[in-house]
């Protein structure tokens, strides 16, 4: 590039580059907006004041889970299934503090994230979960996943099947984002994994431009186009060219 600082940074689409872009941010003193992001430090003004976020926040996704579960009538006995890294446990104090305040029931188990996403491994540490939500007779699951499909739902769709939780009695709710590709959708053709998904329920947020059969009819998604329709990131890139 030309050596010259950025004006912004704009859509950063995961939690890790944003928090690690939300430094680089910092230290040039230029606003960070990321287009998907949940963890919170990626918008604390302590942590990195320059940055922000246009995608609901742990504790906006947290109340939506809890109107769902209220209008299921799912009121008690709540089992929260979370990976053991800095996010999941923000998810967990944000939605159990909430079934806290309306005294409900709940039981949280975290399970370990294996770096290089081992189906063994990974199938493996979700029976023990699974088992020890089972043996406390909860019925209602949600999991909270880093990383949904397919690199841990598959293995969990083997460990559920494997500890008989596939016949009907227990409800399971996804809690995160969701890409679905075409390679991601012929992996959720797997039989087991069907089972599984057959009855259960996905929570997650979703654009507002997905509603429109125009993206530019909605007033966010044009925001970030000229009249010539050229996106934000060009109009960024022609302040500061990049090669």
């Amino acid at each position: 590039n030309t050596g010259q600082i950025p004006c912004a940074i704009a859509g950063p689409f995961e939690d890790q580059p944003s928090l690690e872009l939300g430094a680089l941010a910092s230290a040039y003193e230029i606003p960070l907006v990321a287009a998907r992001a949940y963890n919170n430090r990626v918008s604390s003004q302590k942590v990195h004041p320059y940055s922000n976020q246009v995608f609901p926040d742990l504790q906006a996704s947290s109340e939506a889970l809890l109107s769902f579960l209220l209008h299921l009538e799912r009121t008690d006995f709540i089992s929260f299934v979370y990976p053991a890294t800095d996010t999941g446990s923000q998810q967990r104090e944000a939605f159990t503090f909430l079934l806290e305040q309306n005294q409900m029931h709940w039981f949280a188990i975290p399970y370990q994230v294996p770096v290089d996403h081992d189906f063994v491994i990974l199938r493996e540490t979700m029976k023990t979960v699974l088992q020890k939500v089972k043996d406390q007779g909860y019925r209602t699951l949600v999991f909270s996943m880093d990383d949904p499909v397919p690199e841990h739902l598959i293995p969990l769709a083997y460990a559920a099947a494997e500890v008989g939780m596939v016949n009907g009695d227990y409800l399971f709710i996804w809690l995160g984002h969701f890409d679905f590709g075409p390679s991601v959708e012929s992996k959720l053709q797997i039989p087991v994994v069907r089972d599984l998904l057959d009855g259960s329920a996905w929570l997650a947020s979703g654009e507002k431009y997905f509603l429109y059969d125009d993206p530019f009819d909605d007033p966010f998604y044009s925001a970030w186009v000229n009249n010539s329709n050229t996106t934000f990131v060009d109009r960024l890139n022609q302040v500061n060219p990049v090669k």
